[in-house]
């Protein structure tokens, strides 16, 4: 049977029924002369079939994978699932991997739905949901792709990543100076790979102070509030308090208030601006966005 033979209600219903990708379903129906039954025992027969069920199955483990455009202005992070750590390490789910960042730099998907839909680097007919549903089929485990994040360098800024040594948590940071020419220094480099390394361990909620949400002050400041007067502490003086502790609020939520986590008792803002000093030019951090594996 020809592959133009190959009717798209037929294709559809078998890829229903299996959860086979659809080059394999055009396949086996190809070889059963459009023949549903028999195309869905040929698929059984090569693991193909099993998809379906295996999507039902808690994917836990897995890998945060990052990758850069060739001109270093557009990132993608996807976080990919699987059920046991193994996987994680075979060559057939590292190609997962690399081939749905690829291909969400190549398409600069606007978001995970999209991404999906897309088409996957150097298989144009296959889709990156059904690229998954292929290697589900051939690895025998559940495959999510659970999370994508990108970011796009403005014209004067520059891109850093970071993905922790055992691939669960990754970072993308956005920095701009008023001195490009310093991105292409090693010790620039190196400073912005250090912050998101501290990203990845700190896990700040916020660049800076006027990022936090008013209302997330609100319930902080009030419960505060209650706290200093449970204390027994004079009216007139309870606001004071207050403020201190919300002082120690932001050091713990906004990543410019925390102290970086290579040296004590001094805040990532000062760092930021000693190193920018140190390369002759102003550093800004911008914006960032962090994954950890399995985590909301």
């Amino acid at each position: 049977m020809s592959e133009q033979a190959v009717s798209k209600e037929s294709l559809k219903e078998l890829r229903e029924k299996s959860g086979a990708g659809i080059v394999d379903c055009k396949k086996a129906l190809q070889e059963s002369n459009g023949d549903l039954s028999k195309a869905m025992d040929l698929l059984r027969e090569k693991g193909l079939a099993s998809a379906a069920k295996k999507s039902g199955r808690s994917a836990s483990e897995g890998s945060v994978a990052i990758q850069t455009s060739a001109d270093g202005k557009f990132a993608a992070m996807v976080e990919i699932n699987c059920e046991t750590d193994f996987v994680t390490k075979t060559d057939d789910f590292q190609e997962l991997v690399s081939g749905v960042a690829s291909t969400a730099v190549a398409t600069r998907a606007a978001d995970l739905e999209k991404l999906q839909k897309a088409s996957i680097v150097n298989a144009s007919s296959v889709s990156v949901e059904d690229f998954i549903k292929e290697k589900i089929g051939k690895i025998g485990e559940n495959i999510v792709l659970r999370k994508y994040a990108s970011m796009t360098a403005a014209a004067q800024s520059y891109l850093a990543s970071y993905v922790h040594s055992n691939g669960k948590i990754g970072v993308l940071l956005e920095a701009e100076s008023d001195k490009p020419e310093i991105y292409q220094k090693e010790n620039f480099q190196n400073f912005m790979k250090d912050i998101c390394m501290h990203i990845a361990a700190t896990a700040p909620a916020y660049l800076d102070r006027t990022m936090v949400n008013p209302s997330e002050l609100d319930k902080e400041r009030a419960i505060y509030k209650k706290q200093v007067l449970e204390e027994g502490k004079p009216e007139n003086i309870a606001d004071k308090i207050v403020e201190g502790k919300l002082n120690k609020f932001y050091e713990d939520v906004c990543l410019l208030d925390q102290e970086f986590i290579k040296e004590n008792k001094i805040k990532v803002s000062q760092v930021v601006d000693r190193e920018a000093k140190a390369l002759g030019g102003k550093i800004v951090l911008k914006q960032f966005t962090r994954i950890v594996l399995g985590q909301e």
